[in-house]
Formats: structure tokens, C-alpha cells, sequence
């Protein structure tokens, strides 16, 4: 006993080891040292893989992994590209809309007295250059003289007499921008139907989709449309036709910039259509001309073409058929023979059809680009 109390280290030190040895036993035999291994292993393969993750190429589209030091270079050059290439396609819209915000004269945003003047001599000065092509203005009615004026044509209205009164400063200045606009379509109606070459026998009809305003603030005389007792002809893809009810037309907008807005109604568009129709009366064969015409805007808007109708202006009268006899040995017989066929085909030549276009014009909103296209 005196022997133990003397040894008690080693003893406490033989059972520490006995101890030990059983438990290895037991997780030997329970399997403990092959889960360890298997676990070591795994270790050792996932620090060999994050090694070799820094010098391995970027993931390649659609497949996944573990972002390397060269897909983060290669997500940091893709972006500096998307954004220069949302720059590129931005300064498209712009140049393009420049024709489309231009005002009449140096100063921007007039009050619309200083705007009446300037919007009357625009409009004077647009007829009276197709009038001098011989382009007459208006849609004749069947009772009027077809080589005289007629009545719609650019449909100008008369802003001087509206109720400006009524508004509040915020929706003059709309109002008076949305003018300014539909007068700049107007001139480009007037160039696509004066180049060169072109064939317009009159110009009908213009009509813009968007009321402009409640009619208790502004004339209702200004958009007028030709009735059903003057033959009416409607617009292929007028939006105005699907709406329901009291519903007021809307413009498509443009994607907003993706900018987090603190409401939903605050969101910041990167513009809108402006929906407008436009007739003329030419010969059939002029009309895919003219939506070239429009299509590549002599003033470089942005112009889609959404409807096309074609109808014949006025049916060929019906004669009685002639048969014209030419006796065989007439010495004149060859001559006859030509003049007839001449006559006949003056008689039976193609008359002119109306072309009632409807047109899209994009609208860009610069100061509603992102931050980073800025």
C-alpha cells in the first residue's frame, strides 16, 4: 500500500493509457478512424482545388463553381462593355429624338401666348410648300371639287382659342410641348411626301391617337376625323378602337432606367410613343415609296409603321363595251389598231388609291438615363 501511495503518478499515468487504449479500441472498432481518414482526405482535395482555382480560367457561360480571381476580371471588363454599349445605343435615342424636341424658335418651353405665333406661321409654312408641289391639302368630300382643298388635312385646331386658363402652369408647359411635337411630325410628313420622285396627289388626313386634353380645358374641334357620311376610313391598329369604354388612350412606354423608385407611379421611363395616323392620295404603285419614306425620316426620328390600309379613292366609271371592226387591207389598219389600244387604255388606267398610315414615333427621355450611362 506504502509502495502505491509512493508510485501514485505512474499509477494515475498507467490508467490515463489504459484508458486511452480502450477508447481508441472502441472507435477503431466502431469505425471512427476510417470516417477521420475520409474526412482528412476531403480536406487535403478541397485545399488542392481552391489552389488551383486562382490560376484556373473563367466559368464559361451556364456552367458553375467557385468564382476565380479571373471571372471576377473578366465580370469587371463585361460590365465596362455593357455599359459602353448602353452609351452607344442611348446616343442613338438621342440624336435621334433631337428632330423631335426642337422648338420653333431659340427659347424653350414659351408660355403659349409666345407660342401661338410661331406654331400658326409653321403650320402656314408646311401646307403652302406641298400646295407648291401641287399637293392639295384635305379629304374631299364626294360633293366638293377634287382639285380643290378639303376639309381635315393636318388638323391643326386652334390652341389660341383653347382654355388655358383652366390649367395649372405644369400642364401649359405639357401641353405646349406636346404641340411643339405633333408640329415637328407634321414637317416630317411634309419631307417624306416631298422627296424626289414621290407621286402625292393630296394629302388627307393627320390624326394623333393621344387626346391631348379634358374637353371642358381644351377645343373638341381640334382633332376632328372625317364621319361615316364622308366615307370614313379608320386606321389599321388604332389603339383607341381596343379601349373599353371611358378608358383614355395611353402611349407604350419604354423600359424605366432601373432605378429603385420610392413609388411605383415615380419610376423613371425612358420615353413613350407618340401614336399618330396620316392619309394621302396616290397611285398604288407610290404608296411602298412612302413608307420607305417614312421609315428612314429625312429628319432622323425614330419612326415604326404599325398599320397600313390601302383603298381605291374612287371606283372606274363603267362604259359599254365598243368592238371596233378593221377590215383586212385597210391601209390605215396598223395605225387604227394602235390608236384604239391607246384609248382603251386611257380609259382603264389605274386610279388612285388612299393610303390611311398609322405610325409610331419614339419619344427618348435623356434625363431619365441611369447614373451609369450618364
Amino acid at each position: 500500500m506504502n509502495k502505491m501511495k509512493q508510485n501514485a503518478f505512474w499509477v494515475g499515468v498507467g490508467v490515463a493509457v489504459a484508458a486511452v487504449a480502450a477508447i481508441f479500441v472502441v472507435w477503431v472498432w466502431m469505425g471512427g478512424w476510417d470516417e477521420a481518414a475520409t474526412k482528412s482526405g476531403q480536406i487535403k482535395e478541397t485545399f488542392t482545388t481552391l489552389r488551383g482555382l486562382q490560376s484556373q480560367p473563367a466559368i464559361p457561360s451556364g456552367k458553375t463553381g467557385v468564382p476565380s480571381s479571373k471571372d471576377v476580371e473578366a465580370w469587371g471588363t463585361g460590365r465596362n462593355r455593357y455599359i459602353a454599349d448602353y452609351k452607344d445605343i442611348a446616343k442613338v435615342y438621342e440624336d435621334r429624338d433631337l428632330a423631335l424636341e426642337k422648338w420653333f424658335n431659340a427659347k424653350a418651353n414659351p408660355s403659349p401666348s409666345e407660342f401661338f405665333g410661331p406654331y400658326n406661321d409653321a403650320a402656314k409654312a408646311i401646307e403652302e410648300e406641298l400646295r407648291k408641289k401641287g399637293i392639295k391639302i384635305g379629304y374631299p368630300s364626294d360633293d366638293r371639287d377634287p382639285t380643290t382643298d378639303g376639309k381635315y388635312g393636318f388638323n391643326w385646331g386652334k390652341p389660341q382659342d383653347w382654355s388655358w386658363d383652366k390649367l395649372p402652369e405644369d400642364e401649359k408647359k405639357a401641353a405646349v410641348r406636346e404641340l411643339q411635337k405633333r408640329a415637328n411630325i407634321c414637317e416630317m410628313i411634309k419631307k417624306a411626301l416631298l422627296v424626289d420622285g414621290l407621286k402625292v396627289d393630296r394629302l388627307n388626313d393627320v390624326y394623333f391617337f393621344h387626346a391631348l386634353g379634358d374637353a371642358g380645358k381644351f377645343a373638341t374641334g381640334a382633332e376632328v376625323r372625317p364621319g361615316t357620311t364622308e366615307g370614313e376610313i379608320k386606321y389599321v391598329n388604332n389603339p383607341l378602337e381596343s379601349t373599353a369604354g371611358n378608358q383614355r388612350f395611353n402611349e407604350y412606354m419604354l423600359p424605366d432606367n432601373g432605378e429603385k423608385a420610392d413609388k411605383p407611379e415615380n419610376r423613371k421611363f425612358l420615353g413613350k410613343t407618340l401614336t399618330f395616323g396620316f392619309s394621302v392620295t396616290m397611285p398604288y404603285s407610290e404608296v411602298p415609296k412612302l413608307v420607305r419614306e417614312v421609315l428612314n425620316s429625312k429628319v432622323d426620328m425614330i419612326v415604326n409603321v404599325v398599320g397600313l390600309r390601302v383603298v381605291v379613292a374612287k371606283q372606274n366609271k363603267l362604259n359599254d363595251e365598243i368592238i371596233i371592226v378593221i377590215p383586212e387591207g385597210d391601209p390605215d389598219r396598223a395605225k387604227k389598231e394602235a390608236d384604239a389600244k391607246a384609248a382603251k387604255e386611257k380609259e382603264i388606267q389605274a386610279v388612285p388609291v388612299q393610303a390611311w398610315i398609322t405610325c409610331q414615333v419614339i419619344d427618348f427621355e435623356s434625363a431619365n438615363k441611369p447614373a451609369f450611362a450618364k
